[in-house]
C-alpha cells in the first residue's frame, strides 16, 4: 500500500511512483535511502531505508546537492531499465512501459530501453509497437534488439 507523503518543500501531498502523473516521483536511492522528486516544486527529499514504502520523516536536499543528482541521474536511466525490466519479469507490462518510458526520456539514446520496452509490448501480444522499439534499438547498434526484431518478424 502506497504511504501519503508530504513535501517539505511546497507542502504537496500525495503517493511516490516511478511515472509521470503522480505528484511525487521515485529516483533511485542515495547512500541507503530514497530519493523523490516532488513534481509540482521540483524540489528532492530522502527518505529512510526502502523497504516497500516510504517512510520516516522527509528530509529535503539542499539545492545545490539536488542539482548534482540530476545531472548524475541525467546520464542515468539504468534504474529505470532495471525497473521496468523486474515488472515485465512478473508480467506486470504497463508498470513495466511506464519505466522504460522514463529511460527513454531520461536517455533517448539508451538502446537497452528501447529494447525492454519493446519486450514489454511483445508480450502482451503489442507487435507494432514492439516491432518499432526494436527496430530503433537495433538502428543503435544494440544486438538484442536486433535478435528481438529478427524474432519478433518471424512470429508474425
Amino acid at each position: 500500500m502506497d504511504r501519503q507523503v508530504n513535501c517539505t518543500g511546497c507542502g504537496a501531498v500525495g503517493t511516490v511512483a516511478p511515472c509521470d502523473d503522480i505528484i511525487f516521483q521515485s529516483r533511485g536511492f542515495f547512500q541507503g535511502k530514497s530519493v523523490v522528486k516532488c513534481m509540482k516544486c521540483g524540489c528532492g527529499m530522502l527518505f529512510g531505508p526502502f523497504s516497500g514504502v516510504f517512510f520516516g520523516k522527509p528530509k529535503l536536499i539542499p539545492d545545490e546537492s539536488w542539482c548534482q543528482m540530476e545531472q548524475m541521474w541525467q546520464d542515468s536511466a539504468l534504474p529505470y531499465i532495471s525497473h521496468g525490466s523486474e515488472y515485465a519479469a512478473k508480467g506486470e507490462y504497463n508498470k513495466a512501459l511506464n519505466n522504460f518510458n522514463l529511460a527513454i526520456r531520461i536517455n533517448p539514446n539508451n538502446a537497452a530501453a528501447y529494447t525492454g520496452r519493446g519486450l514489454a509490448y511483445y508480450q502482451p501480444g503489442n507487435m507494432g509497437k514492439a516491432i518499432s522499439d526494436f527496430q530503433k534499438a537495433c538502428d543503435m547498434g544494440d544486438e538484442i534488439g536486433c535478435k528481438a526484431l529478427k524474432m519478433a518478424l518471424e512470429s508474425r
